[in-house]
């Protein structure tokens, strides 16, 4: 079950598993490699702020370098609500509480 998470930095972000990332990209949300590195995935975070799902190790480096800005607040929460829509109609329900 997709895990929602907030950063070090105060984005939101949601750690995926591999049969996770294989459903989102069978709907064409996103694919199975690291939209940073290209490596494939087999667990990894969905970031609404990039609207990326990255590796772990590209995740971390770029949790270290990124910085919050509220003016980004209402992009991310659009993409927030399109991700969860699909997490829904995936059968993926979770209530999500973060922010």
């Amino acid at each position: 079950m997709a895990k929602k998470i907030k950063t070090t930095n105060g984005w939101i972000a949601y750690m995926l598993n591999e049969k996770e990332i294989l459903k989102l990209k069978e709907v064409h949300c996103f694919g199975s490699v690291c939209d940073s590195c290209n490596n494939h995935l087999t667990k990894g975070y969905y970031v609404p702020i990039l609207n990326h799902c990255m590796c772990e190790h590209c995740f971390m480096d770029w949790e270290k370098i990124s910085r919050y800005c509220e003016r980004d607040v209402k992009y991310e929460q659009q993409n927030i609500k399109w991700f969860e829509s699909w997490l829904v109609y995936l059968g993926n329900e979770n209530r999500y509480n973060t922010r």
